[in-house]
C-alpha cells in the first residue's frame, strides 16, 4: 500500500472512531444519572437526575422529547466548543433533535426528568430486544403515568333488594 493510501486509510478509521466517540450512549458514561425505565424498538425511557454542581462527560442523544420533574438549569457545551443554557421549570416538556454535548448542572437544584429517547428505522433494525416484550398492562402504566391513575366507581352502600 502507498504512502497516500496509509494516510488516507488511517484518516477514515479516525473518522470513524471519532464519530463513535461523538455518539457515546450515556448511560455506560453516567450510570449514576440514568435509569433505564423501559426500552423497546421504538423507544428507550430513561429517568434522568443530575445533582447541582455535577458535569458529565461528552454524550450523545437520538431525537427525543424530556418531560420536566425538578426545574433545571443546565450549561450544554457542543463539540463545537459552543454552549448553551437551558433552563426548564417542573411540568415543562421539551424537544431536541439527535444531539452531543456536554452537561453541567449550574442550578440550584437537582435536575430530574424523564428521557424518551426516540429509535429510527436503522436503530429497530440494529437493535436485538434488551428486555422482554412488554405485557398489555406495561401500556395501561404508561397511559396513568400520563392521564393519572383511573378512578372507580363508588359501589353504592344501599341495595334495592330487601
Amino acid at each position: 500500500m502507498s504512502f497516500m493510501g496509509s494516510v488516507g486509510l488511517s484518516l477514515a478509521v479516525l473518522a470513524r472512531v471519532t464519530s463513535v466517540a461523538l455518539t457515546q450512549d450515556p448511560l455506560p458514561l453516567n450510570p449514576e444519572n440514568y435509569k433505564v425505565i423501559v426500552e423497546n424498538e421504538r423507544v428507550r425511557v430513561l429517568d434522568f437526575r443530575l445533582r447541582k454542581g455535577a458535569k458529565e462527560a461528552s454524550h450523545s442523544h437520538p431525537a427525543h422529547v424530556v418531560y420536566v420533574v425538578e426545574p433545571f438549569r443546565i450549561r450544554f457545551t457542543f463539540p463545537d466548543g459552543h454552549s448553551a443554557v437551558r433552563v426548564a421549570k417542573a411540568g415543562g416538556v421539551l424537544y431536541s433533535e439527535a444531539v452531543t454535548h456536554a452537561s453541567e448542572n449550574i442550578g440550584d437544584t437537582d435536575a430530574h426528568g424523564i428521557l424518551v429517547e426516540l429509535k429510527t428505522a436503522a436503530d429497530r433494525q440494529a437493535s436485538i430486544p434488551t428486555v422482554a416484550p412488554q405485557a398489555p398492562t406495561d401500556v395501561l402504566t404508561a397511559v396513568s403515568f400520563i392521564q393519572g391513575s383511573p378512578r372507580r366507581k363508588p359501589r353504592s352502600s344501599a341495595s334495592s333488594c330487601h
